[in-house]
């Protein structure tokens, strides 16, 4: 006990949520613990079986073989059971590079114990870093280790656990394993789809900016405070689509996605149609579809060949992640109607329909699941049917029938559900099928249309005028263009020119380490490289378009080949390896920004040579 209630003072200083896990908690798991003094051991009795913590006959043999299979070299353990904290001695003195231990105690009385018998400021001060995670639910855990973990992901994060605690706690071990993993494929497939999706963002950015449209911001306005339809391409959209002609008379039907092929082939119009999918396959949405008839309601990212083919209205949204966009704007000084990112079309739809602070929010064909083992309903430009159940996740739908879903699916679910909290809006969700979305009412479409839309509203008509409105309000920005053009091409320059002077200091450390010059020599050039570094701040476009677009592998790269200790021959190695991987990528996607910006200037060079042209032709 006579640690005790100094650590708690150090605990307290540190971090308040575990002072008050451990003083306020009660156990989320139920365990019989006792201290055995003569053996320094704990002996806990669960539902699953009863054992000591540690060996009672040889604890260093026990620590060798739990551990004999990391490297010396390995930079974060997670621990899975602390018991009485025996393994932090050993695992100080055999991991030298160890840089930051995760501990994850499921037992609180346990971890009390550890609390009487240990120094904590002696045994946690051996490590670099020291983290515990005590006395959490499996979801909270994951959580907490997404979040200590950050970039340390990429660096291959050991998971450790002892026998006694792998049978003691054997579902909890296996969420927890279950949930690093899921933390782990999702920060790879956010790092993949980064990588593949890079060049393809930038160029749709770059060449629907130029793309003559309309802004939301002109729009919105003029649509505030009417009842909205949301219609995705769920298979339950079967059951009630033959509604939606009636529905266009007391709400605004928007067609998001896949949606917009759908309805086209059941000849409804809807008021508005979404879409921001930058691929190319997305094209196949838009085939056959008469594109006169309806607003189109865009953001930059979407396929660079679907504008110049749309002929009605196109309305430009922007949303969080409109990284070129943004800058592009902010360039002209152009205040934006700002959207949030969102899973899917449909979740920034519901933003959308958020912000203009609409009556009603009802969405359409939500299933959020492969009901009847089919993605879409009929009509969709794909059968969309599920072509292996891989990953897929088991859930009920709201009638309580066993449906398949994804991660993906959840994602978006997840985003309709915070949206809901965080502006407290009214949703009704008529999908008739499908997963349940919470804080939504579940309500037939026909059972809306009689109760809560029963007056109707010249929809169609209201969104014309304030299309016209936003016609009028539209300025000739054509004689802008060359200004906005010469500022980002300024941009790239500078940036360029502190890549390539980073360039030539990386070839010289490179120089340097193949003649084993001292370390101190290669240092000093990394720093001028730091210097460097610290110039791209004040540049915008490397701010706010570069680095947002990069984002995860820049992450990757940092991560990868971090090192936070004290020897100067692996942090000068740390460093050259980081800035070789960096500039490697930046310069990639400058010099495509450079191609992107010479590519705009010959576009507008062209518009303004046949403008030109015309204005002759009229003196003639």
């Amino acid at each position: 006990m006579k640690y005790y209630k100094k650590n708690l003072q150090v605990i307290k200083q540190g971090s308040g949520a575990l002072y008050k896990t451990v003083t306020a908690s009660l156990p989320l798991y139920r365990a019989n613990t006792q201290y055995i003094a003569e053996a320094d051991n704990l002996l806990v009795k669960t539902t699953s079986g009863q054992c000591y913590l540690h060996s009672l006959y040889n604890k260093d043999r026990e620590l060798k073989n739990l551990f004999s299979k990391l490297a010396d070299d390995t930079k974060i353990i997670i621990l899975f059971g602390l018991g009485l904290g025996h393994s932090l001695a050993f695992l100080a003195s055999q991991f030298q590079e160890l840089e930051h231990l995760i501990v994850i105690e499921p037992n609180l009385d346990a971890f009390k114990h550890f609390l009487m018998q240990n120094d904590l400021p002696k045994v946690g001060g051996k490590f670099k870093r020291i983290s515990f995670i005590v006395n959490q639910s499996d979801e909270s855990t994951a959580t907490m280790l997404e979040g200590l973990l950050g970039d340390e992901l990429y660096r291959q994060p050991a998971l450790i656990a002892p026998v006694s605690y792998r049978t003691l706690y054997a579902d909890y071990f296996r969420d927890v394993q279950r949930g690093l993993t899921r933390v782990v494929r999702r920060m790879l497939i956010n790092l993949s789809t980064q990588r593949y999706s890079l060049e393809k963002w930038l160029t749709n950015s770059w060449r629907n900016y130029w793309q003559e449209s309309l802004r939301l911001e002109d729009i919105a306005p003029h649509i505030t405070s009417l009842p909205v339809i949301i219609v995705s391409a769920g298979p339950s959209l079967n059951k009630n689509i033959h509604l939606l002609k009636e529905a266009k008379n007391k709400a605004m039907v928007i067609a998001v996605g896949s949606a917009i092929s759908i309805l086209d082939n059941y000849g409804i119009i809807p008021h508005l149609r979404m879409a921001f999918d930058g691929n190319r396959e997305n094209e196949l949405v838009f085939n056959g579809v008469d594109t006169m008839k309806c607003p189109l309601l865009y953001c930059d990212a979407l396929y660079h060949e679907i504008l110049p083919n749309y002929h009605g209205p196109k309305i430009k949204m922007t949303l969080m992640n409109d990284f070129l966009t943004r800058y592009l704007d902010k360039l002209q000084q152009r205040k934006t109607f700002l959207l949030n990112n969102g899973f899917s079309i449909a979740n920034v739809a519901f933003d959308l329909a958020c912000k203009l602070n609409s009556s009603h929010i009802i969405l359409m064909g939500q299933d959020l699941c492969y009901t009847d083992d089919k993605m879409h309903a009929d009509g969709s430009w794909s059968d969309g049917f599920i072509q292996g159940k891989e990953g897929m996740i088991r859930a009920e739908d709201i009638y309580q029938r066993p449906v398949m879903t994804s991660q993906e699916y959840l994602g978006m679910k997840n985003v309709f559900e915070d949206l809901i909290r965080a502006y407290r809006m009214k949703c009704i969700n008529s999908s008739e099928g499908g997963l349940a979305i919470l804080g939504s009412v579940n309500k037939p479409l026909r059972q809306v249309l009689d109760e809560e839309l029963a007056k109707k509203i010249d929809i169609t008509g209201i969104v014309e005028q304030a299309i016209v409105r936003a016609e009028k309000k539209r300025k000739d920005t054509v004689d802008k263009l060359t200004e906005l053009m010469a500022k980002v091409e300024c941009d790239l320059q500078e940036v360029n020119l502190i890549y390539q002077e980073r360039l030539t200091l990386l070839r010289e450390v490179r120089q340097l380490e193949a003649e084993n010059e001292g370390v101190e020599s290669i240092l000093a050039l990394l720093k001028e490289i730091q210097s460097g570094a610290n110039q791209l701040q004040s540049i915008a476009y490397y701010q706010e378009v570069i680095l947002p677009f990069m984002q995860y592998i820049l992450q990757a790269i940092h991560g990868s080949f971090a090192y936070n200790g004290s020897d100067k021959t692996k942090q000068a190695d740390a460093l050259s390896r980081t800035y070789g991987g960096e500039t490697a990528e930046v310069q990639r996607l400058l010099r495509l920004s450079e191609k992107l910006l010479e590519e705009a200037k010959m576009a507008h060079t062209d518009q303004e040579a046949l403008f030109t042209e015309y204005c002759l032709g009229l003196l003639v």
